[in-house]
Order: structure tokens, then sequence, then C-alpha cells
């Protein structure tokens, strides 16, 4: 029982640690530009999940999802992508 804490601890300190640095400190949101990101998967955070989508970013809120919004701004769709809680 110890030893397997041991490895999900360790295990989750190296991911956090291979991590890049969070997409929130890479690309600051600015007051009322609007953003679109490309999402290869996106998660909703209540169990739902999109493929090939595109997010609508406002400012620092999530404003719509459409798969046909442009131009994409930033490209993730090659990622996974899902809300900050």
């Amino acid at each position: 029982m110890k030893d397997t804490r041991i490895v999900r601890l360790g295990f989750a300190l190296l991911c956090l640690s291979l991590s890049p640095t969070p997409f929130s400190l890479q690309f600051p949101a600015a007051q009322g530009k609007r953003t679109v990101i490309a999402a290869g998967l996106l998660l909703d955070g209540r169990g739902g999940a999109t493929r090939n989508t595109r997010v609508i970013v406002e400012g620092s809120r999530i404003v719509a999802v459409d798969a046909e919004a442009s131009p994409v701004d930033i490209d993730l769709s090659r990622q996974t992508v899902m809300p900050r809680p």
C-alpha cells in the first residue's frame, strides 16, 4: 500500500516536471480581445468531449465553441484542451 502511494506521487511529480509552462502564462489574455483556439480534443469539464473544434475566448472568458470560427489565433489542433476551474 505504501509503495503504491510513493509510485503514484513520483509519477505525478514527474508529469509536473515534464510539463511545459502553463498555457495561461504563455498567452496572457488581453482585456476584451477575441482569441480563437483550435483544439484537437476539447474536454468540457462535465464529462463531455468534442473533437476538432475551436474555442472562442474574449478576455479571460470562454464565450463560444464553434468548429467553423476563424481566423485561428492559437493552433492546439494536436492537443487536448480543457477549461481551468
